[in-house]
């Protein structure tokens, strides 16, 4: 018994240091995009393959106090033969990708190194870091779902631990009546020419609202039931309206203000 004891206790402090790795490891970065941080099982959801709108542009930050190799790998690619996307990370680009592979390529030397407190972006315009599909899916039907994962790798390119998930969608089917009914809220319309927008809420959500250049311009906490949103100081433009609903989700619809 004793022995058995022992042995429960020994697996219970391997456990706990475990975490306390992962926990350590997480801490050395943190991504930012234009639709806000991108965190832990993120889900960015689009309903159009115009670019900028559905073109997800990323920042990766070095928390720690030493350089950090970083990596980005497909772990899954659904509805899609990966040719209609596009990946580009530290000023690498490549206009088709492969479900297991990662970015950049290992010959380039497979990673992107981010000085100590520093912040890699990739650059200006198309060579910054994003990802963004381009076409409907193999199925037109049926959304176009892909896992992405920063990898944090060491010098050799192989993986010191796979920090961070997150998945891009391109669901057609969204529109204005469709919107995100699984999801909890619906964007009630997306041409405002009065100075409202109206967001329908099943529970507790917030909004923030992006113009086309990532820069945060409005945000406000959703209650139960229809939000009126005075928006009447946003000029006549195309926005990104991001929500976040009480179980983390994370949905992107397109408005214009006219």
């Amino acid at each position: 018994m004793r022995k058995e004891k022992t042995m429960k206790k020994t697996l219970s402090l391997w456990v706990a240091l475990f975490f306390a790795i992962i926990a350590v490891a997480q801490s050395n970065f943190h991504v930012t995009s234009n639709f806000g941080d991108i965190e832990e099982g993120t889900v960015l959801e689009f309903n159009t393959t115009d670019k900028p709108e559905s073109s997800v542009n990323f920042t990766i930050h070095n928390n720690a106090e030493f350089p950090i190799n970083m990596r980005l790998k497909v772990v899954s690619i659904e509805n899609s033969d990966g040719d209609p996307f596009e990946a580009c990370l530290g000023g690498m680009c490549y206009y088709k990708i492969v479900e297991g592979a990662t970015y950049p390529y290992p010959s380039e030397p497979g990673f992107e190194t981010i000085g100590p407190g520093e912040a890699n972006s990739g650059g200006e315009g198309d060579q910054a870091n994003h990802v963004w599909n381009s076409e409907e899916g193999i199925d037109p039907d049926e959304p176009v779902v892909v896992e992405f994962a920063f990898q944090r790798v060491d010098d050799s390119g192989s993986v010191v631990l796979e920090e961070l998930n997150f998945t891009y969608t391109y669901a057609p089917e969204l529109s204005v009546d469709g919107f995100d009914k699984h999801f909890g809220v619906q964007i009630q319309n997306t041409s405002i020419n009065n100075g409202e927008l109206n967001i329908n809420a099943e529970t507790p959500a917030t909004m923030e609202i992006y113009n086309l250049l990532g820069q945060q311009v409005k945000t406000s906490k959703l209650t139960a039931g229809m939000n009126t949103l005075d928006i009447a100081d946003l000029s006549a433009q195309i926005y990104l309206v991001r929500i976040q609903n009480g179980k983390g989700e994370l949905k992107t619809q397109k408005i214009v203000v006219q």
